[in-house]
């Protein structure tokens, strides 16, 4: 079962819009200054012993830290071959985002990396940001869909909020 501190509620959505409360999913610790936060960002590469293979599949995880949940804005990916500098503008692999704590999928299947994942001059900002618990799991599955092997750098980037409580 999903953890109801993960998602948004939808009654914050209502109650946000009713104050004029933007953006409605931001910690109200935050706003009060029960709760501090900073710029940060999560980066992983599927580069080195790690190379996305070719027409095949990867999965490695990001661990978030103890000292505060993560709040994730945007995401952004570069892919090149494995020289790292040539770089592919269309990018041939599927992605799968899974909460490791709760076993939890963000997607119905695998979806295309330009469909969730900008790139580093046009980042996607998601529509809703997500909250990642501290201590927590996000895995990163990538599908390479073309016959060679691929060098694949994401972040997801957002701000750690301290003194989380769960």
């Amino acid at each position: 079962m999903p953890n109801p501190q993960s998602r948004v509620p939808a009654g914050a959505m209502v109650a946000a819009s009713h104050l004029s409360r933007y953006p409605f999913w931001y910690p109200n610790g935050a706003i009060r200054g029960d709760l501090d936060y900073d710029f940060f960002g999560y980066g992983i590469s599927f580069t080195g012993t790690n190379v996305l293979p070719a027409s095949q599949s990867l999965t490695l995880p990001i661990n978030i830290n103890s000292d505060s949940a993560f709040m994730v804005l945007s995401v952004a990916a570069v892919v090149t071959q494995t020289d790292n500098t040539t770089f592919l503008l269309q990018r041939p692999v599927l992605v799968q985002l899974n909460e490791g704590g709760g076993a939890r999928n963000l997607f119905n299947t695998q979806v295309h990396m330009d469909t969730i994942m900008g790139t580093a001059e046009n980042p996607t900002y998601w529509d809703v940001p997500k909250l990642l618990l501290p201590n927590s799991t996000l895995n990163v599955a990538l599908q390479n869909l073309s016959a060679v092997a691929l060098n694949v750098h994401i972040t997801f980037k957002g701000f750690k909020i301290f003194g989380f409580q769960k």
